[in-house]
């Protein structure tokens, strides 16, 4: 049992994430699970392999060979909001929406665990310093048999963006690198769900990292290091490292980050700004201005985009209560090039960008 726990939950870190900016940010429009995306990774050695410090800005893996074997991750569901995420050994069922990505079950052969609040992965935007604790608390059957609980914390942190060097010697610029580390508890019960006498607690620890570079949906890279201990002797350690075969992200249909990879977008208008009600920050997507911002009090908004004349070309009306995720996009294809200004109106606090359409 000890075995599949531990494996499970290395699928479950080594398996989700996403982002795209400094110039690259986490987003629900790039980054998001999308039904019917299969994705494949190769497996490489990790002998010379060196686990990345917090002030680095390149990773080069180039010294890293191929295994020959591959891991597969392909999502299914009837709509975005309910995503799942199957891959060669297990199933992992996720709740997707626009402020984040959270899981809700895992299950293999031989376990299946419930979250009973749901497991908050992802939080959208996620940029370059942000950070994300989650507590874990979940209920797992092994073998349909024996029950269990798992008490644990999660802490997601988007470590820097730097450029990585795969092992195949591709470079890739503007990627972000994402550390999860989870430390937990698993305690077994008895058939009333109690927790047995004299029971045996184990203590997992998991450290995934993962690379994601501007213009791919999903990590390019992955490492994943786990073990599991009983009273600070180690049970079992597991660990392995997979690249993504980047010819499966040219082959989506992905026009978003097709326009990313082809350098036509991702351009940053100015750094995140903040004021007593919002937190927001603006950049260029091809033909798209998006604006994300995250709100610390109920706020009415109003979104003007005008010529540097003062021309009123759009604006939009909203009301939204305190909250992160949020994000308005405004259409720029009907415009001609040239400078335009972004004014944004909160609870009658004023904000202005400037914003270059090419």
């Amino acid at each position: 049992m000890k075995k599949f726990i531990l494996n499970l939950m290395m699928v479950a870190y080594c398996n989700a994430t996403a982002f795209a900016q400094q110039k690259v940010m986490l987003s629900g429009v790039s980054n998001s699970f999308r039904i019917g995306d299969s994705i494949r990774y190769d497996l490489v050695d990790m002998e010379k392999l060196c686990i990345p410090e917090n002030d680095e800005s390149t990773w080069d893996f180039s010294n890293l060979k191929y295994l020959g074997k591959e891991r597969e991750v392909s999502f299914y569901g009837k709509d975005s909001a309910k995503v799942r995420m199957i891959g060669q050994d297990e199933m992992l069922d996720f709740v997707q929406t626009t402020a984040g990505l959270y899981l809700s079950q895992i299950q293999t052969s031989l376990v299946k665990i419930d979250f009973v609040d749901t497991f908050e992965y992802l939080r959208y935007p996620f940029v370059a310093n942000d950070s994300l604790v989650c507590n874990i608390k979940g209920h797992g059957t092994y073998s349909s048999k024996i029950n269990f609980v798992l008490r644990g914390i999660s802490n997601t942190k988007a470590i820097d963006i730097g450029k990585i060097i795969l092992p195949d010697n591709k470079s890739l610029s503007n990627t972000l690198l994402i550390k999860r580390s989870v430390n937990g508890v698993i305690i077994p019960l008895n058939d009333s769900t109690e927790v047995m006498p004299n029971a045996e607690k184990m203590q997992l620890e998991v450290n995934s990292y993962d690379w994601y570079a501007q213009g791919y949906r999903y990590p390019v890279f992955k490492i994943l290091l786990a073990s599991l201990k009983n009273a600070n002797r180690e049970i079992l350690q597991r660990k392995y490292a997979c690249v993504a075969n980047v010819e499966c992200f040219e082959k989506l249909e992905d026009s978003e980050n097709e326009k990313l990879r082809a350098g036509q977008q991702g351009k940053e208008t100015q750094e995140p700004k903040t004021s007593s009600h919002i937190t927001y920050h603006v950049t260029i997507s091809g033909k798209q201005l998006h604006i994300a911002y995250s709100l610390s009090s109920d706020s009415q908004l109003r979104f003007v985009l005008s010529n540097t004349s003062g021309m009123l070309l759009k604006s939009f009306n909203q009301y939204q209560p305190a909250g992160e995720g949020y994000e308005q996009v405004i259409e720029l294809g009907d415009l001609p090039r040239g400078e335009y200004v972004l004014y944004i109106n909160v609870n009658d606090q004023k904000f202005s960008e400037k914003v270059s359409v090419e």
